[in-house]
């Protein structure tokens, strides 16, 4: 995987900005990553505000916060399989 942050169209002699990220590491050795995604923010208007439980887990620190983030993984752990005829895979929210 790559990632630029500079801009496409710097020209020759251009002075390119220093870019840095802050990132760190919350998980390793996960099989089969398959898609890596923030939960984010739920729209007002949608399904939350209707339903008390779904709404509770979207706080701090629980299942949906906004600031967690979900990571698919070709894996049950150790789990059987819900329907054999899906494959093996679960969600995880870290």
């Amino acid at each position: 995987m790559f990632l630029s942050l500079l801009p496409a169209s710097a020209v020759a002699g251009e002075q390119t900005p220093d870019c840095r990220l802050s990132a760190r590491i919350v998980a390793v050795g996960l099989p089969g990553v398959a898609g890596v995604r923030e939960v984010g923010r739920f729209h007002v208007g949608g399904p939350i505000p209707g339903n008390p439980e779904f709404l509770m887990a979207t706080r701090e620190g629980r299942v949906l916060d906004p600031l967690r983030v979900l990571v698919a993984v070709g894996s049950n752990f150790g789990a059987p399989p819900g329907d054999p005829a899906f494959e093996v895979g679960t969600i995880l929210s870290i």
